[in-house]
């Protein structure tokens, strides 16, 4: 009350609305707290990506897997860009560097409560409420939460993948099966000239 006694009245309204600003940001920044987390851990794994910092890329990576589940959506993309750049055997020890980052940080919680550790941190069978989504809001609640429409969805996320994968990610390679005969049994002077195709853009 003291500070608004002193505020001049001409000021009071916008001294309020920017408390009501606070206010919004406040409830936002609760809400989503982890997402902040997991997208900070993210953005930096991308930035040690662009500068070619592979394995702290992977250490970034695992945070933010720890953090919040929906980081698996990056993946495909992730792991496509670890094996231009290092070939299958590196690329599949960097990936059980993550692994291992999650058993690590999973380990107070596996030796106390293994099975709801392992029921629960990664629970792809959870269904999602109807009054969160944005997205889908155009479908009723009946079809939302129906096991076909998230099947649809998964299915339709997959296909997308394949589409990249084949049609985008992998073009300047001659194809995917180029790229995994290189990555596997290629030369490095051969494999060399793929890395040179990941760029930032």
């Amino acid at each position: 009350m003291l500070i608004v006694t002193l505020i001049p009245h001409h000021n009071l309204e916008e001294f309020e609305r920017k408390i009501a600003n606070c206010h919004i940001l406040i409830a936002i920044a609760s809400s989503l707290f982890n997402d902040v987390i997991a997208m900070a851990f993210l953005y930096t794994c991308i930035w040690t990506m662009i500068n070619k910092k592979w394995k702290l890329s992977c250490v970034l990576y695992s945070l933010a897997l720890s953090v919040k589940m929906n980081i698996l959506l990056f993946f495909p993309a992730f792991g496509v860009l670890l094996f231009k750049s290092l070939g299958a055997r590196k690329t599949f020890s960097y990936i059980l560097l993550v692994a291992l980052i999650q058993i690590i940080l999973a380990f107070p919680f596996l030796i106390t409560y293994p099975r709801s550790y392992l029921g629960q941190a990664f629970e792809f069978s959870r269904v999602f409420l109807y009054k969160w989504t944005v997205n889908w809001k155009f479908v009723t609640e009946e079809t939302f939460l129906s096991n076909g429409f998230s099947k649809g969805l998964m299915i339709a996320h997959v296909w997308v993948l394949i589409a990249f994968l084949f049609g985008s990610w992998c073009r300047s390679d001659n194809g995917v099966l180029r790229l995994l005969r290189l990555g596997f049994f290629g030369k490095p002077s051969e494999m060399a000239k793929v890395k040179k195709t990941v760029t930032v853009d």
